[in-house]
C-alpha cells in the first residue's frame, strides 16, 4: 500500500473545481477496505516533505472522521491553477486524544511511512 506518486497536469479553475468537491465529499466517507479506512487529507508543501522523508511522524487533527489505529491516511497536495497530486499513503498507529493537551475534538495521530 505504500505509494509515492508524482503526477502533474494543468488544469483551469473550471475543470479542477469538481475534482476538488469530490475530494471534500469523500473525505467524511474514506475508503474501507479490510485493513482499515483510507482516509484522504490535504497537506502543504512542506509538511508532505516532512511526512514523506520520515522527519514528520505525527499530525494533529479535527477528528471528523473517526480515525482509529490501523487505519490509513492518504495526504493529499493540491495547488491553485495547477494540480500537482502528491499522494503519500501512512498508517496510523497511536492516537492521543486528551483534552489536556489538545482542543476539544481534536487529535494527534502518530503516523508510519509504509
Amino acid at each position: 500500500m505504500n505509494s509515492l506518486n508524482y503526477f502533474k497536469t494543468t488544469l483551469s479553475r473550471t475543470e479542477l473545481k469538481p475534482i476538488l468537491q469530490n475530494l471534500y465529499e469523500s473525505k467524511y466517507q474514506g475508503i474501507h477496505t479490510t485493513d482499515g479506512t483510507i482516509h484522504f487529507l490535504k497537506i502543504e508543501s512542506q509538511y508532505l516533505n516532512d511526512v514523506t522523508s520520515g522527519k514528520k511522524k505525527a499530525e494533529i487533527r479535527f477528528n471528523d472522521r473517526n480515525f482509529k489505529i490501523g487505519d490509513y491516511i492518504q495526504f493529499i497536495e493540491v495547488k491553485e491553477n495547477e494540480l500537482i497530486i502528491t499522494s503519500f499513503t501512512v498508517k496510523i498507529t497511536h492516537i492521543l486524544d486528551d483534552s489536556r493537551f489538545l482542543k476539544d475534538n481534536f487529535v494527534m495521530l502518530s503516523i508510519m511511512n509504509l
